[in-house]
């Protein structure tokens, strides 16, 4: 439904939450498709625990979810080098592309940035000088809510 509406919706940002309720298989894979063709015109967020989903993401980032009282927290953090490469596990990520992660203040206060790349079945994690790398990469990241 929400595909339809966005052909004609004007909106910038679309969220799906917990998308990927009750679906895997074909079924996800059709909604990952889906979900591809919207962020071709609008900004996707999409919460998802399926791979399959979170592989035809152009960034992936963890999020997280805590209940305080009646409300619901979310938050986003960038990924660890330990979680990403969890996160390759679960499929294939950046095979074109790279990804900054968390970075240690004593790297950050030299000039320097960490990122990660998938490549030949494994998981790279590289360094480079943080003015040049953050001005053209994506990131990975950790959202809690």
């Amino acid at each position: 439904i929400k595909k339809v509406l966005a052909d004609s919706d004007k909106m910038p940002v679309l969220i799906f939450d917990e998308i990927d309720t009750g679906i895997s298989g074909k079924a996800a894979n059709s909604v990952a498709q889906k979900l591809s063709i919207i962020s071709k015109m609008h900004q996707v967020i999409c919460i998802s625990h399926l791979p399959n989903i979170a592989a035809m993401a152009d960034y992936n980032y963890f999020l997280s979810k805590k209940v305080l009282g009646k409300r619901t927290n979310t938050s986003i953090k960038l990924l660890t080098e330990e979680e990403y490469k969890y996160l390759q596990t679960l499929g294939d990520f950046d095979l074109k592309s790279s990804s900054w992660l968390l970075t240690k203040n004593e790297i950050r206060l030299l000039g320097g940035a960490i990122f990660g790349d998938k490549r030949y079945n494994r998981t790279f994690i590289y360094h480079n000088g943080a003015e040049s790398y953050y001005s053209n990469r994506g990131f990975r990241a950790i959202l809690k809510i």
